[in-house]
């Protein structure tokens, strides 16, 4: 039987949401440090292209930012931005800072962790490559001493261009930990909660395994088990027990003409009666069908008869209410104890089917005991 684990999230969706999250931060992240690049290039008064240069970028980084959340499309924004990134950010902060006595070094590290972060499988290694090759062209060109890279010789925008690198690569590295600590604590609280829904899942299987889902009484094998352990404990004290099987007289019958709604009504309703008239010690359960089987404890074939014919009686005189009909019913008890040579529970459990057979073949309605020849309660007295 198949059973659904409830409350568990699905670890594709926990991992998109936490791409997504990756994602929309790192895009603040880079709108804050153009924007604010464009400013202190203003403030310093570059040339123009220097100060365009990181609005627009901000304006494009915005534009991402916008369409993802506006239409919570997140795949296509997230190629785009890291192409983006890779081919378009790189060789911008490499000249705007100098190159390689700039700034800039301190975001190679930094975008290598944000594509690593948002990017899985051969993607990742993609956007890898082309990171490495536009970083590597560059260096290139600086060694080379091209035009396109002109160094930074005022002190003030040196230290502005390696501070703006270093506080922007930290603040973002930083945030990122702050994602990925969070992310940790989620996942430790899926798998608390998983580990949780496991032991309620064992449970429910433990209990399906034990007990019967229509009348809940215990089922065959949790039955059986609990006679083995009083076969044991009478061996050990030498104390009889008792054991009852109990069917329901033409059922079958019964079942076709009302239904078996009807009949599982009353099977239940069965369950619940026989549960009123056990002793505290004694066990009820449903051996399978319309069978039911007890075990009764440190009882005699005396006693066992008495338990067996008070069953009867209590079921002949009981009306069972459907809600729409009163049924009278009886029932067929064969009884039987454990006679302390035996070794073996079937063989015991055999008695009292034997018992029971004997009873039906008599007329049913009738309790009888399984000894050298089968007796009734009056032959007991």
């Amino acid at each position: 039987m198949k059973v659904k684990i409830r409350g568990l999230p699905n670890n594709k969706n926990l991992d998109s949401r936490l791409e997504q999250r990756i994602f929309l931060t790192l895009l603040m992240i880079g709108m804050l440090l153009t924007f604010l690049s464009g400013a202190a290039n203003l403030y310093y008064r570059t040339p123009v292209d220097r100060v365009l240069a990181p609005f627009a970028m901000t304006a494009i980084i915005g534009g991402f930012f916008w369409y993802a959340v506006s239409y919570g499309r997140f795949r296509g924004p997230i190629f785009a931005a890291s192409l983006f990134a890779c081919v378009g950010l790189v060789p911008y902060l490499w000249m705007a800072h100098g190159g390689l006595f700039g700034g800039f070094p301190f975001f190679v590290p930094y975008l290598t962790v944000v594509l690593m972060a948002i990017h899985q499988g051969v993607r990742r290694w993609i956007y890898l490559l082309v990171l490495f090759t536009t970083t590597g062209w560059m260096i290139y060109l600086d060694l080379l001493g091209s035009e396109l890279i002109k160094p930074i010789t005022d002190p003030r925008v040196l230290l502005y261009s390696n501070l703006y690198g270093l506080i922007g690569s930290a603040l973002s590295v930083t945030v990122l930990f702050l994602i990925f600590a969070r992310s940790y604590e989620e996942e430790q609280q899926r798998v608390l909660n998983m580990a949780d829904a496991l032991r309620e899942a064992n449970r429910e299987l433990e209990y399906l395994s034990r007990f019967d889902t229509l009348t809940s009484l215990p089922n065959r094998r949790d039955i059986t088990e609990k006679m083995e352990y009083q076969l044991r404990l009478s061996n050990r004290n030498q104390q009889p027990f008792g054991l009852l099987m109990v069917d329901v007289d033409h059922f079958k019958k019964f079942n076709d003409h009302f239904g078996h709604q009807c009949g599982d009504y009353v099977l239940k309703a069965l369950a619940e009666l026989m549960l009123s008239l056990k002793r505290e010690q004694d066990s009820v359960a449903r051996w399978g069908g319309e069978e039911f089987i007890l075990l009764l404890p440190d009882t005699d074939l005396k006693g066992t008869m008495v338990m067996a014919e008070r069953l009867r009686s209590a079921v002949e005189n009981h009306s069972f209410n459907d809600g729409v009909n009163r049924h009278q019913l009886t029932i067929t008890v064969g009884a039987t104890v454990f006679d302390l040579l035996s070794d073996q529970i079937d063989h015991t459990i055999r008695k009292a089917d034997t018992a029971l057979y004997w009873g039906k073949e008599q007329g049913r309605n009738r309790c009888y005991a399984y000894t050298t020849r089968m007796i009734e309660m009056k032959e007991l007295l």
